[in-house]
């Protein structure tokens, strides 16, 4: 993408219009992450923020792609969504990390023609109402039996004991243990953009992730049940915080309602508190997940490379996730096909027409 390209100047406008970018701390946090790349060389304008950003923005749109495969400029953008997140800005960052992914994986071909997918994606977490609610629980003179399992799990994690700390309003806004300053959306959100924009002969479509833990934990029963089973059939990932699922309202919706959890087509990543190198540690977690997910457990001890227990850090997860990102992009394309075939059939039962010519060799029957 060159410096006439219309994409900088919109992108530039954005961060400009972002109130925490007066803040030359701030301006310098975009760099984050953008690991051996020539940060040093770009000509810094200390208290002059346009100029400053103009600077760093050309910088890194001319880096291209990093050692990892990933564009700079899309971490530079990811890296800006902590100053807008929850506000309407937040949704136009969405709009310009999608417009550079077509851009540059896409070049010259029509917008018509360009391939787009939606990864359906579920944070399994407690809200900070939720969690507040399981604290006072927990914390109270008379510990319900239900709740003796996270009393020991925080003997082995020293980190929990102020796990409230980790939550917000929005379950995907859920802060994990293995990276406190990162939500568990940005976290995945990165992750399949970093899949889609490393090699662009993956052959695979832009992906991006359709979040639907509000849905799948709502108060709206009809909504849970019917976003579940549409789960069940188009497959997805489920990100689960192991503390949450003392929570009952989590247990409750995932465990015992969703019926899902046995299901190959779901990927279930159950992140870890901290470390459990210990063996004290490991054998008081995972008899804890095997107490409440026997189906996720049994899956584990099978091998099934899309259950994973006991994620620990935030590379193995990344990593997790795009070695599961292809497949689960396949089931999703099979599962819409099938899905157009039988919206194909009932529309042509109820209007009493038959397939011919090339419908008949998809759908059967004889050529009129």
């Amino acid at each position: 993408m060159t410096n006439k390209n219309p994409f900088l100047p919109r992108l530039l406008r954005f961060l400009k219009s972002i109130d925490a970018m007066n803040n030359e701390v701030n301006r310098n946090m975009l760099l984050s992450q953008l690991n051996n790349c020539p940060i040093g060389s770009i000509t810094r304008l200390t208290g002059q923020k346009e100029g400053d950003l103009d600077n760093i923005v050309y910088a890194v749109n001319g880096w291209g792609q990093t050692n990892t495969g990933e564009f700079a400029l899309i971490i530079l953008m990811e890296n800006s969504r902590r100053f807008v997140q929850g506000l309407m800005l937040e949704n136009e960052l969405d709009n310009l990390i999608h417009e550079y992914q077509r851009i540059n994986l896409y070049e010259g071909i029509p917008d018509e023609e360009i391939p787009d997918e939606e990864i359906p994606v579920v944070i399994c977490s407690m809200t900070s109402e939720e969690a507040s609610e399981l604290k006072e629980k927990i914390d109270s003179n008379e510990t319900p039996n239900e709740f003796l399992g996270f009393q020991q799990l925080k003997s082995h994690f020293e980190c929990i004991a102020e796990f409230t700390n980790h939550y917000d309003e929005q379950r995907d806004n859920w802060k994990p243990f293995l990276h406190e300053n990162r939500t568990a959306k940005e976290i995945v959100k990165q992750a399949i953009i970093a899949y889609s924009t490393r090699d662009p002969n993956n052959n695979l479509p832009l992906l991006k992730p359709n979040f639907l833990s509000e849905e799948c934990f709502g108060d709206d029963q009809a909504q849970r049940l019917n976003t579940w089973k549409k789960l069940r059939y188009s497959g997805g990932i489920l990100i689960v915080d192991a503390v949450s699922l003392f929570c009952p309202k989590i247990k409750r919706y995932l465990i015992e309602e969703a019926q899902i959890l046995a299901n190959q087509n779901i990927t279930i990543f159950v992140l870890s508190p901290t470390n459990i190198s210990t063996f004290e540690a490991r054998r008081s977690f995972e008899r804890e997940i095997a107490n409440k997910m026997i189906t996720v457990c049994d899956r584990f001890n099978n091998h099934d490379q899309h259950c994973e227990i006991g994620i620990i850090n935030l590379f193995d997860l990344e990593r997790r996730l795009h070695s599961i990102i292809p497949q689960t992009s396949k089931n999703i394309k099979n599962y819409k096909l099938e899905n157009n075939k039988k919206k194909f059939r009932e529309s042509t039962q109820q209007n009493n027409i038959r397939p011919t010519g090339v419908g008949n060799l998809i759908f059967g029957g004889e050529n009129s």
